[in-house]
Parts: structure tokens; C-alpha cells; sequence
């Protein structure tokens, strides 16, 4: 019983290190550079460019 208490706790914190990466990668792509590549028809770029733009301005 005490195994499985441990190996839970393990996969929390990776699941918790994989989760707080990701945020910070999408986070800090340049908006420049993800116009840039939304003006050139990079269809990734145009999803992630729409999900970067504030709320209020949909």
C-alpha cells in the first residue's frame, strides 16, 4: 500500500513538471514571430496566434 502512495505521488509531480513546461513553452513564443508565420499562412500559427489574443478582443 505504501508503493502505490509513492508511485502516486511520483506520477503527480511529472505530470506537474510536464504541465508547468508546456504552459511556459506556449507562453513564451515571440507574438512577432507567431505573426510572422500567421502572415505566411502557417496553419499552426494561425490556431496559436487566435488562442493568444485576449477575450475581449473575440
Amino acid at each position: 500500500m505504501n508503493t502505490v502512495i509513492w508511485l502516486g505521488i511520483a506520477l503527480y509531480l511529472v505530470q506537474s513538471a510536464l504541465f508547468s513546461g508546456l504552459n511556459l513553452a506556449y507562453f513564451s513564443v515571440s507574438r512577432m514571430r507567431l505573426e510572422v508565420e500567421n502572415a505566411n499562412g502557417n496553419p499552426h500559427a494561425q490556431y496559436h496566434h487566435h488562442m493568444q489574443q485576449p477575450t475581449w478582443l473575440n
